[in-house]
C-alpha cells in the first residue's frame, strides 16, 4: 500500500512538472519566437508585429482614429447597440430565471433545515 502511495504522489509531481513546464515554454514563445500564434498585446507586441511585417506576414497594423470611425469600431467603455442588447435579451433572461430559481432552492432549503432543526430538538427534550 505504501508503494502504491508513493507512486501516485510521484505521478502527481510528474503531472504538475509538465503542466509547468508547458507553460514555461509558452511563455518563451510568446515573448521570443516571432512565428508563434501570438495574439495578445504586451510591450513586445509591436516589436513582433513589425517584424512579421518586414518579412511580408500578415501583421496587425496600428489603427488611426479615421480608420476606427470607417470600420465603426467604437470604444471599449460605449453605451450598446440595439443588436447587442436585443442579442443580450435571452441569455439575460436565463440568468434571472436561474438566479431566482437558485434563490428559491436556497431559501426552500434553509426553512426546511430550520424545521428539521427544531423537530429534532423537540424530539430530544421529550426523550
Amino acid at each position: 500500500m505504501t508503494a502504491a502511495k508513493e507512486v501516485v504522489q510521484g505521478l502527481f509531481i510528474f503531472c504538475v512538472y509538465s503542466i509547468f513546464r508547458d507553460a514555461v515554454r509558452m511563455i518563451n514563445n510568446y515573448t521570443t519566437d516571432v512565428e508563434f500564434n501570438n495574439r495578445f498585446i504586451n510591450e513586445l507586441f509591436w516589436k513582433i508585429d513589425d517584424y512579421r511585417r518586414n518579412k511580408g506576414q500578415l501583421a496587425m497594423l496600428r489603427m488611426t482614429t479615421t480608420e476606427m470611425t470607417t470600420w465603426k469600431l467604437m470604444k471599449v467603455f460605449s453605451k450598446p447597440t440595439k443588436a447587442e442588447l436585443r442579442a443580450a435579451k435571452k441569455p439575460f433572461i436565463n440568468w434571472v430565471i436561474t438566479a431566482i430559481i437558485a434563490s428559491s432552492l436556497i431559501v426552500i432549503d434553509h426553512y426546511l433545515y430550520s424545521f428539521l432543526n427544531s423537530v429534532k430538538g423537540s424530539g430530544e427534550n421529550h426523550v
